[in-house]
């Protein structure tokens, strides 16, 4: 089902979008190629669909996207286009590959609206939390938790944000199960 392109997606998207050309190793990717590139006879004999993070931006702005796999499409031939025409050796096709590896893990899945947005960045903490207390660094072994996150009626509050213990992804009731269970365990530590 293709996602239309709303006005919660030309947010997210635009946001998605400045972040990679913000990303240190974006530089060949930001403007477009017939003025970055010295052979773009060349290039266009390999790329068929030239595009740069910068079109992509103004696209955005212009509202020329009807869907969200509009976007994705662009976004990943970036990167693609890059591969595609230099050598899988050289520093471009190796920067491009590491680019198109960091938007995949930053923005899969799109998500369908704000709450489901959440929800994605929710999950994500959740399981660099719990990778954290299955691992945590000497440093933070004895760290005693003042507010349980839970309240008595099994309800998330952070913020603005409310969900009902039912509503969380495994990952997250994992994460907060074994906060719990820390918070619970009195600290040995003396008091300083």
């Amino acid at each position: 089902m293709a996602i239309p392109f709303t006005t919660f997606h030309k947010k997210w998207c635009a946001e998605k979008t400045q972040l990679m050309i913000q990303n240190n190793f974006s530089q060949w990717f930001r403007d477009p190629p017939h003025n970055s590139i010295r052979n773009y006879d060349q290039y266009l004999a390999v790329v068929k669909y030239p595009i740069s993070l910068s079109e992509i931006a103004d696209r955005i702005r212009l509202n020329i996207y009807q869907y969200v796999f509009e976007w994705d499409n662009d976004m990943q031939a970036v990167f693609k286009n890059a591969m595609a025409f230099n050598s899988k050796n050289s520093q471009p096709y190796f920067i491009a590959q590491y680019l198109l590896d960091s938007y995949i893990k930053e923005c899969t899945p799109i998500p369908a609206s704000q709450q489901e947005d959440n929800m994605i960045l929710i999950n994500r903490q959740a399981q660099k939390l719990l990778n954290l207390l299955e691992s945590p660094p000497p440093s933070i072994k004895n760290l005693k938790w003042d507010i349980p996150p839970l309240s008595n009626d099994g309800t998330l509050e952070w913020k603005d944000l409310k969900m009902k213990n039912s509503e969380l992804s495994q990952p997250v009731k994992e994460a907060l199960e074994k906060l719990s269970a820390l918070i619970q365990k009195p600290s040995t530590e003396p008091s300083k």
